[in-house]
C-alpha cells in the first residue's frame, strides 16, 4: 500500500471530533473511511468507530443504545447536539 494511503488510514483511525460539530466529524470520517474501508466493512464496525471519536459527552449519552444503522446514529448525535447547544444558550442569556 503507498504511503500516502497509510497516512489517510492512520489519520482515519486516529479521527476525534474535538472541536467539529457532529456534521463536520461526520464528513470527515466518512471522507477518510474510505481509506479503511476494512475497518467499516460492517455497519456495526462503522458505528463502533464513529461512537468512539465522538466526544466524551456525545459518547457517553449514545453509548448506551444500540442503533439500527449507522445513520440512526449520526441522526441521533445531530439531535443531541443541537438540545446541548440550546441548553448551553439559554445559559448564556440566563433563562435556565
Amino acid at each position: 500500500m503507498p504511503a500516502g494511503l497509510i497516512k489517510l488510514k492512520k489519520e482515519f483511525l486516529a479521527l476525534k471530533q474535538i472541536s467539529m460539530t457532529v456534521c463536520e466529524y461526520r464528513d470527515k470520517f466518512t471522507q477518510l473511511s474510505w481509506y479503511a474501508s476494512n475497518e467499516v466493512e460492517k455497519d456495526d464496525q462503522k458505528q463502533e468507530h464513529f461512537l468512539e471519536g465522538l466526544n466524551d459527552g456525545l459518547q457517553y449519552m449514545l453509548s448506551s443504545t444500540t442503533y439500527g444503522s449507522f445513520q440512526e446514529l449520526v441522526d441521533r448525535a445531530l439531535v443531541l447536539e443541537s438540545k446541548r447547544r440550546r441548553m448551553e444558550e439559554k445559559k448564556r442569556k440566563g433563562n435556565f
